[in-house]
């Protein structure tokens, strides 16, 4: 069998580069993956109608990159705090920060 790698021109050294589609999802809610809190149980920060936070548990799928995908706990359009929340307690008072869009 190596034989015939090299009847084909497969030198040692050779580097060759491959896209793999490993596993591909639609319409999946991900959050970035520092927001979620690793306890007995996961859980993000919601900030509600009155920016206070709220601790609340989800569930958690696959990891990729700097993004978790979240299979249960939230909804779409629920705001969260995007940074570790270790350091928040619930019931704390945030203010959201909206960015200003550059090209206005």
């Amino acid at each position: 069998m190596a034989a015939q790698a090299f009847e084909l021109g497969v030198r040692p050294g050779f580097l060759a580069r491959a896209d793999l589609l490993v596993d591909y999802k639609q319409d999946v809610l991900a959050v970035p993956a520092g927001s979620v809190g690793m306890g007995q149980q996961h859980y993000v920060m919601v900030i509600d109608e009155n920016n206070e936070l709220v601790r609340r548990a989800v569930s958690t799928g696959i990891l990729r990159g700097d993004w978790r995908e979240i299979l249960g706990g939230l909804e779409r359009g629920d705001r969260i705090v995007s940074s570790n929340p270790l350091d928040l307690a619930e019931g704390d008072l945030v203010r959201v920060v909206e960015l200003a869009d550059s090209e206005a």
